[in-house]
C-alpha cells in the first residue's frame, strides 16, 4: 500500500493473458509491481516477468481458470512487491485477465479461496473488466498469419458473431471482399520493415458484419513480438453516428455556401436588372412617341410593334431576375394553395404525351400569403422541369400538407425555420441529379438543356418568389431516381386592399404643376416631354439636392412631386420627407427600377416601377385626381 495525502491507494497491476501465458495488454495503478514498463510488456511471457517459482503457481492457476471456466481469487506473492491479492477471470475467446493488488503483507503464498476475494481484489476486479470486457469498442488481436487469437465481447455486438466462432479465424472474416487483397499487400510491405512496439495511427475502413452489410470503422493497431512472431491488436470503433453527424454538418456547410452564394450572385443580377429596366423604360418611352407620330402607316406601324415585343421579351427575363434578386411580390393575397395548383393543372399546364399527374392535397390546409400569378408560375416552372426530366414520358405526383417544423427537423433539413408550414411537394421519376448538378440549381441562367432550350431562368426565379413569400425550397435528387422540390410556406396574414382610381385614355391632360427629379437625362427628358405634351407644367431636376433647392426657390403651389428612388446627392425618398413640412398639400409619386418592398418611403406616397405597366401620364392623373392624400 502507498500513502498519498494521507489516503491510502491500492498499488495494482492489470493483465491481459492468453492460455500460454503470454501478455497482450498491461495496465496499472499507483507503484508498478514489476520492473519492465509497461509499454514492455505485451508479448512477454510469465515466465519472463516472475520468479521461477511465482511463475509456475500462476501458470497452474491460469490453467486451472480456464478449465474450470470460472474466475479464482487468491493471495500470492507477486513479483518483489510481496503478498498480492489477486483474481483470474475467464474471459470469451480464451483469454484470462488478470488483476493483482498489493495488499501490504508479509510475503508468501495463502492457500487459494475461490468464493471469498479480498475486497481491494474485488475493487481492483471491477475497475479493471471495464477496459476489456465491457467496452463498446471491440478489441481484436491477430497473430502473423492474420488469424484471430483474441476478441473481447463489444467484438460480437460490432461484427454480429460469437466471440469463440472468431478464434483462429483470418481477419479477412471481418472486412469486404474488394479489401482484403489490399490489405495483404499493407501487410506484406509492413512485414519487410518489422518494427517492434510500433503503432499505427487511427484510420478509417469498412467492416463486415455476418450478415453481409458494410460497416464503417475507425481503427487504431499496436504491435508487439515474441519469439520473432509478429502480433497486431486492434482498437475498433463504428463511427456511424459520427459519420452521420458529419454528413448534417456537410450539408448545412453546403446549405451555408448555396444562400451565401444566391445571395452574391442575387447582388449582382438585381443591380443589372435595375438599369435595363431603366434602358426599357427609355426605348418604350422613345417607341410610345414614334407610334403617335407616324400615324396610320402599316410598315411603320409593323416595326413600332416589333419593338415593342421585344422589349416585352427583355421586360419579362429581367422580371425573372428580379423575382430571383430583389425578391418581389407585385399584388400580396391570401391564396389557397390547392386552388391554385388545380388552376394551374387545369388552364395553364401544356397537355404532354405520356405525362400523369397525381395529385394528393390535403383537404384543408392555411392560406398563404403570395401573388397568385406568381405562385402559379413557381408551379408550372417545377412541373415544365419534371416533364423536361421524363423524355419517355412518366408521373409527376403533386402533394400538399401541412406540416410542423420542429427544431431537430429544422437544424437537419437546413436553413428551415422552426415553424407551421403548408408544404407543397412536386416529386418526378425521371432521370434526377448528380450533386454537382443540384448545388447549381437556383443559380440564375444555369441549365442543363441544349442550347435554345430555355434560359436557366426558371428554377432560379422558383427560388426567388418563395424567399420573398417568406417561405423555402428544397431539392433532393439521386441519378436514376428522380427529383423531388419541395415548397415549404407560411400561413398568411390578411393584408389591406389598394385604393385607388382609374380614369379612361380620354381625361389625361392636366394643368397642374409637377416637379420632376430624375438623375438619368435621357428619361427625364422624356418624362418631361410626355408630360408637357398633356398640359402639365414641369419643374426638372437632376437630383435630390437640387430638387430641393428648386421647390424651396418656387413660389407657386406644387402639386405632385415625380422623383426617382436611387440617385446621388440626395434620394426621391428623402427629398419627399423634407418637402413635406413645407408643402403637406404635395402629393409624391415615386418611381424605380427596384421593387416597393425594398424602399423605405411614407405609407401615403404613390410608387411606380420601371418599366411602367400602365401609361405614365394615366398613373400620374390618377393620383391627381385623389381627394386629398391616401394611403395606399
Amino acid at each position: 500500500m502507498s500513502q498519498r495525502g494521507g489516503v491510502s491507494m491500492i498499488n495494482e497491476l492489470v493483465l491481459l493473458l492468453d492460455a500460454g501465458g503470454m501478455c497482450l495488454h498491461a495496465g496499472a495503478t499507483g507503484q508498478a509491481l514489476l520492473d519492465p514498463p509497461l509499454a514492455l510488456l505485451p508479448g512477454r511471457k510469465l515466465t519472463e516477468l516472475l520468479l521461477p517459482a511465482q511463475a509456475e503457481i500462476l501458470s497452474g492457476y491460469l490453467q486451472q481458470t480456464l478449465a474450470e471456466g470460472r474466475k479464482i481469487n487468491f493471495q500470492h506473492a507477486f513479483g518483489a512487491a510481496g503478498t498480492c491479492a489477486v483474481t483470474l477471470t475467464p474471459l470469451s475467446g480464451g483469454a484470462v485477465l488478470l488483476v493483482a493488488c498489493d495488499t501490504g503483507a508479509a510475503a508468501g503464498v495463502v492457500t487459494v479461496n475461490r468464493d471469498e476475494p479480498s475486497r481491494p481484489a474485488r475493487e481492483s476486479e471491477k475497475r479493471s473488466r471495464a477496459p476489456a470486457e465491457t467496452a463498446t469498442d471491440a478489441i481484436i488481436t491477430i497473430n502473423s498469419q492474420s488469424e484471430i487469437v483474441y476478441v473481447n465481447w463489444a467484438a460480437k455486438r460490432i461484427f454480429g458473431y460469437d466471440a469463440d466462432a472468431l478464434l483462429g479465424q483470418p481477419l479477412h472474416t471481418l472486412m469486404p471482399e474488394y479489401l482484403r487483397k489490399v490489405y495483404d499487400s499493407v501487410i506484406s510491405r509492413y512485414d519487410e520493415n518489422r518494427h517492434q512496439h510500433a503503432a499505427w495511427a487511427i484510420t478509417e475502413f469498412p467492416g463486415l458484419h455476418q450478415n453481409g452489410h458494410e460497416i464503417p470503422l475507425e481503427i487504431s493497431f499496436s504491435e508487439f513480438t515474441k519469439d520473432d512472431e509478429r502480433f497486431l491488436t486492434g482498437i475498433i470503433r463504428v463511427v456511424t453516428e459520427r459519420r452521420g453527424t458529419e454528413e448534417k454538418l456537410r450539408q448545412m456547410n453546403l446549405q451555408l455556401l448555396l444562400s451565401q452564394k444566391l445571395e452574391a450572385v442575387g447582388t449582382l443580377t438585381g443591380g443589372i436588372a435595375h438599369e435595363f429596366r431603366n434602358i426599357l423604360t427609355s426605348i418604350n418611352m422613345h417607341n410610345g412617341f414614334l407610334r403617335k407620330k407616324i400615324g396610320q402607316e402599316e410598315n411603320l406601324q409593323r416595326h413600332a410593334r416589333g419593338i415593342a415585343e421585344a422589349s416585352q421579351r427583355a421586360k419579362t427575363i429581367t422580371d425573372q431576375l428580379l423575382a430571383f434578386s430583389r425578391r418581389e411580390i407585385r399584388s400580396p393575397t391570401l391564396l389557397d394553395v390547392n386552388e391554385v395548383i388545380r388552376e394551374v393543372i387545369e388552364t395553364t399546364l401544356p397537355r404532354i404525351p405520356g405525362l400523369g399527374i397525381d395529385l394528393q392535397l390535403a383537404p384543408v390546409l392555411s392560406r398563404v400569403l403570395a401573388d397568385r400569378t406568381q405562385l402559379g408560375q413557381v408551379l408550372l416552372n417545377l412541373l415544365v422541369n419534371a416533364s423536361d426530366a421524363m423524355p419517355q414520358g412518366g408521373t409527376i405526383t403533386i402533394s400538399t400538407d401541412q406540416v410542423s417544423v420542429d427544431e431537430e427537423t429544422a437544424q437537419r433539413r437546413g436553413f428551415i425555420r422552426p415553424g407551421s408550414y403548408v408544404r407543397m411537394i412536386v416529386a418526378d421519376t425521371g432521370m434526377g441529379m448528380d450533386a454537382e448538378t443540384q448545388a447549381h440549381i437556383f443559380e440564375p441562367f444555369f441549365t442543363t438543356k441544349e442550347v435554345g432550350r430555355g434560359t436557366g431562368l426558371g428554377l432560379s426565379m422558383v427560388y426567388g418568389i418563395i424567399k420573398v413569400s417568406k417561405g423555402y425550397v428544397l431539392v433532393s435528387s439521386s441519378v436514376g431516381e428522380g427529383t423531388s422540390f419541395e415548397v415549404f410556406l407560411p400561413p398568411g396574414e390578411s393584408v389591406g386592399a389598394a385604393v385607388g382610381q382609374t380614369v379612361s385614355d380620354t381625361h389625361l391632360r392636366g394643368y397642374e404643376t409637377i416637379l420632376l427629379v430624375e438623375d438619368e437625362q435621357n428619361n427625364r427628358e422624356l418624362f418631361k416631354e410626355e408630360l408637357r405634351e398633356y398640359g402639365y407644367q414641369v419643374l426638372d431636376a437632376r437630383h435630390g439636392e437640387e430638387g430641393l433647392q428648386l421647390a424651396e426657390s418656387y413660389l407657386g403651389r406644387i402639386d405632385l412631386m415625380i422623383s426617382d428612388v436611387r440617385m446621388p446627392e440626395m434620394g426621391g425618398a428623402e427629398l419627399a420627407q423634407r418637402l413635406r413640412a413645407t408643402r403637406p398639400e404635395m402629393k409624391v409619386l415615386l418611381i424605380s427600377g427596384y421593387p416597393r418592398d425594398e424602399i423605405k418611403m411614407d405609407e401615403t406616397d404613390h410608387f411606380l416601377q420601371k418599366p411602367f405597366a400602365v401609361p405614365f401620364v394615366k398613373r400620374v392623373r390618377e393620383i391627381l385626381n385623389e381627394t386629398g392624400r391616401v394611403t395606399r
